[in-house]
């Protein structure tokens, strides 16, 4: 039996045809970027804040000058909907914001101190980390 056989992968053809046709507009794939560092709702949470369950994601912190921050996102909000879908759990909001249109206005339905309120954010592209790494600079 030769090795890997039987093994295989599904990639969603709609993800592809996003991929491919970034591809060949800009040579590169862009992917949203909220700048959030997010964490799993746990029971004890939902339960303090008066949700039913534990769907959604807790924002950690914010990265200064990022759509999250400009936008007012704080430490503690809990995302339970994005753009109108429910969310399930933090990388079901990272999965969503990867796909969302870099310059899209999305509206974030958050909890915060056991209030329901709804945040505009407009979404970014990813930083490209190569060019805020410290090092040397590239030959000529």
């Amino acid at each position: 039996m030769a090795a890997g056989q039987g093994i295989g992968f599904a990639i969603p053809i709609n993800m592809v045809k996003r991929v491919v046709d970034q591809l060949v507009d800009k040579g590169k794939v862009v992917r949203g970027w909220l700048g959030v560092a997010l964490q799993p709702l746990s029971p004890d949470l939902a339960q303090s804040l008066g949700l039913a369950g534990t769907n959604g994601a807790v924002v950690g912190s914010t990265i200064t000058g990022s759509p999250a921050a400009q936008a007012g996102l704080q430490q503690g909000d809990v995302i339970v909907a994005y753009d109108q879908t429910p969310v399930d759990d933090y990388r079901h909001v990272q999965r969503l914001v990867a796909e969302t249109r870099v310059g899209k206005s999305v509206t974030l339905q958050i909890v915060r101190k056991k209030q329901k309120m709804d945040v505009a954010v407009t979404i970014a592209e990813v930083p490209d980390e190569t060019a805020r790494r410290p090092g040397p600079p590239p030959k000529p």
